[in-house]
């Protein structure tokens, strides 16, 4: 096992040194095969290091020390259990399938090299915060991810939109990152040691330990900043600027990911005040996200803010100690996210269209079915692994209702059930307007019919999309297409659709060593929440249904159409309109959220540029005093050694005298 770790790690950072040095000597075919061949290379490592630890059911671990000074060290375990092995194979496959999509739909852009060797640093330093319990070597590994997202959403940094975005995804999680840093100065001061492993086996009773919740306070708001939750949400959606590769692979299971993945970790070590936070954070974001995509138009925008909210749900199954369904969860969510991520982005790349009312009616057969699959498991379809994982949270939310019924537990389900309806709203608005609705007329040059990756056309415009008649000509000017690589981009997606249907087949959810006490689970409990998803279902599509139209995109979600009785219906209408679609509720995102974050970002530029002027004038202000002082002292000295003997033999004389007088006196 250990050559097949040690090469899985180092492929990645090979290949991140390699594209970075050889900019001026490799050409586009180089660029794409030395990607496609590394990560399978990548992949294939990783199937025997995650398969004997699956098969066995066995933890491999290796105790590490990262550097020692003195009698200081740092000390850690490199491990692979049950719980990482899963996400290890699923963020290589995905990875994976990301390569091939990226090595035929970026090869027409500038500095490809550039943008591999990020990804691969990128996904290097999942790998390494996936590897280890040292959470000083999680730390590094997490700012790496930072950089590399900061530097991939700026990609294109040709684009002013980009650059904003990639500034606002860095300086909203550098706050995260400060809590993360006063948390390893806490966890020090308190067990001597970083190592989570050590810190179970020999502090049972952290929780107890003076300052503990502000200690884990700082990990959990690391956690949110890099899961965009609730308050640092925003900049997951501003990331849309990135490539679409880069939106799959940040979305599914690389940054989103780690966040939920630092706390699944360190959840035995919340203290149960931290449990609520969490349950709280995870229930508003997974409502106010799923609101905010029914208020969008864009289909990639609409995307970020369901992965905000499906990481919502993450949390709230941690905040419930539910850990298991947390982790299943989040193997689910990499498979249709990622798919729906790749299908979109290939839409908006060959149509040039991202906004929802500019599109007909997309028929392409390749991409239907699995279009379908991966809605069909955001929503939570039975027989779908979103059905299951979200069945799971279900229960543990419901189970911990039914034993310790409190009004805050009532209102967490209550956001849970509203997410859930609004979540099928959402997913079903965009499929009936992409696949479903009738030819609306639209402006010159919008689709009109979509031809398969397998077009047979020969000739420059191979394998390129079916445009209207005002596009014709960039058609025939566009570079030519390889050909065959259209059905790769296929391939990729249609394996990741069936990734959605049969991944919670291979895997027993309830047989996870994860649990933390949960209630039994009654039948009884299983129908009320199989009844409870099924309703979410049927209202989130009636919902849908009646949006179907482009032309009902400006009303939102109608809450009007609803038929109250006994009720005024023009009034249940105009109350609705005024309150939930107001225009100032529409722009809350940027008047209080936004403000607020760049008010903390000010107050942090601030904060720096007093401490820069404390360093530049107190302390830097002593340092200088002091030598001045010493260069008084010795210039002073040195004006008595001038070489006149007359001065000289007078000091001698004075020296003598007090010489005498002093030992007169002893």
């Amino acid at each position: 096992m250990p050559i097949f770790l040690y090469c899985s790690l180092a492929l990645p950072l090979l290949c991140f040194a390699g594209l970075l040095v050889g900019e001026k000597y490799l050409q586009t075919p180089v660029i794409q095969r030395i990607v496609v061949v590394a990560s399978l290379l990548t992949l294939c490592c990783w199937l025997p290091v995650a398969g004997e630890v699956l098969l066995t059911k066995q933890v491999w671990q290796q105790p590490f020390v990262w550097f020692s000074v003195g009698d200081f060290a740092v000390h850690g375990f490199w491990f692979i259990d049950q719980f990482n092995a899963w996400l290890l194979l699923i963020t290589a496959l995905v990875f994976t399938l990301v390569c091939f999509y990226a090595a035929y739909t970026m090869q027409t852009e500038k500095h490809l090299n550039r943008f591999f060797a990020f990804l691969f640093l990128f996904v290097s330093a999942m790998y390494g915060l996936l590897l280890t319990d040292n959470l000083l070597v999680i730390y590094v590994c997490w700012e790496l991810v930072g950089l590399c997202s900061y530097l991939l959403i700026g990609f294109w940094y040709e684009k002013p939109l980009a650059v904003q975005a990639a500034k606002k995804a860095f300086l909203l999680n550098r706050i995260g990152d400060l809590g993360f840093l006063a948390a390893l100065s806490g966890v020090w001061a308190a067990c001597h040691t970083w190592s989570l492993q050590t810190i179970a086996q020999h502090f049972p009773n952290a929780v107890a330990l003076p300052y503990w919740e502000f200690i884990c306070f700082g990990l959990v708001v690391a956690a949110c900043a890099k899961s965009a939750q609730f308050p640092f949400s925003t900049w997951l959606p501003d990331a849309m600027q990135a490539p679409t590769p880069v939106s799959a692979l940040l979305h599914a299971a690389t940054m989103v990911v780690a966040g939920a993945y630092l706390l699944i970790r360190i959840e035995f070590l919340l203290p149960i005040s931290l449990h609520h936070l969490v349950l709280g954070i995870g229930a508003i974001s997974a409502l106010w996200a799923t609101w905010c995509a029914c208020h969008q138009t864009e289909m990639k925008r609409i995307l970020a803010f369901s992965t905000i909210s499906q990481i919502g749900l993450v949390f709230v199954a941690l905040g419930l100690g539910a850990v298991q369904a947390a982790w299943f969860h989040l193997l689910t969510h990499a498979f249709f996210k990622a798919n729906l991520f790749l299908i979109v982005g290939w839409l908006v790349t060959n149509t040039k269209q991202n906004n929802l009312s500019d599109f007909s009616r997309v028929s392409d057969k390749y991409f239907f079915v699995p279009y379908c699959l991966s809605a069909a498991a955001l929503i939570g379809v039975p027989l779908t692994s979103g059905f299951l994982s979200k069945e799971q949270i279900l229960l543990a939310l419901f189970a911990k209702l039914a034993t310790t019924p409190t009004f805050y537990l009532g209102f967490i389900a209550f956001l849970v059930v509203c997410t859930l309806v609004l979540t099928t709203f959402y997913t079903l608005r965009q499929f009936f307007l992409l696949f479903g609705q009738e030819v609306y007329p639209h402006k010159a040059g919008s689709i009109v019919s979509y031809p398969t990756p397998h077009s047979s056309s020969s000739g420059r415009g191979e394998n390129l999309p079916l445009w209207g008649k005002n596009d014709l000509e960039e058609v025939k000017n566009s570079p030519p297409r390889r050909g065959g690589a259209g059905g790769g981009v296929v391939l990729v997606i249609n394996s990741l659709a069936i990734g959605t249907l049969f991944l919670p087949f291979s895997l027993n959810p309830l047989a996870a060593p994860y649990f933390v006490t949960t209630p039994i689970i009654t039948t009884t409990l299983q129908l009320f929440t199989l009844f409870i998803s099924l309703f979410c279902i049927g209202l989130g599509s009636w919902l849908a249904y009646q949006n179907r139209k482009p032309s009902n995109l400006k009303k939102k979600l109608l809450l009007w159409t609803v038929q109250w009785t006994n009720f005024d219906n023009k009034y249940i209408e105009k109350t609705a309109t005024q309150l939930l679609f107001s225009p100032r509720l529409a722009l809350f995102e940027q008047q209080i959220v936004h403000r607020l974050t760049d008010s903390v970002a000010i107050a942090g530029i601030v904060q720096a540029h007093v401490l820069a002027w404390a360093d530049r004038q107190l302390l830097d202000g002593v340092v200088r005093g002091v030598v001045l002082l010493l260069g008084k002292i010795a210039t002073s000295i040195r004006s008595l050694q001038n070489g006149n003997l007359q001065q000289s033999i007078a000091w001698a004389l004075v020296g003598l005298i007090l010489l005498g007088t002093g030992l007169f006196f002893l």
